[in-house]
């Protein structure tokens, strides 16, 4: 995140209820942040992530959620990289090499990799 400037999140994809989908949120969805005990419902007109339980995680990708953060029992990750300035090609080098570090260092196996935009919406993770 700090090195190409870019927000980084992750989720637990198993905790997902449902599919997830970027969207403008209407203010009433359920969202309990990480830190927190209470509710903190997006704004009206805000943009976030949210699956059919409620919001994932919202200020687009900087604030998370305490209901579906990453555990030491997590398996399965979603990880976001956003990229609203146009730096597409710092983007497509902080994706590689994160997918090239979590492979490294973690053992981790990388399912999908891909960057999403108009012309590409819809991604499968699971």
């Amino acid at each position: 995140s700090l090195k190409y400037a870019l927000p980084i999140g992750a989720e637990d994809i198993d905790k997902f209820d449902g599919d997830l989908h970027l969207g403008i949120m209407n203010g009433t969805e359920k969202f309990i942040p990480i830190g927190s005990d209470t509710e903190d419902a997006p704004l009206n007109g805000e943009i976030a992530y949210a699956d059919q339980y409620g919001v994932v995680c919202r200020c687009l990708n900087w604030r998370d959620g305490i209901r579906t953060q990453i555990t030491d029992d997590t398996t399965n990750e979603f990880i976001v990289m956003e990229c609203i300035d146009g730096r597409v090609e710092d983007l497509e080098n902080a994706l590689e090499e994160l997918a090239d570090l979590f492979t490294k260092y973690l053992d981790a196996q990388v399912f999908v990799k891909t960057i999403i935009n108009t012309n590409n919406t819809k991604i499968t993770i699971k």
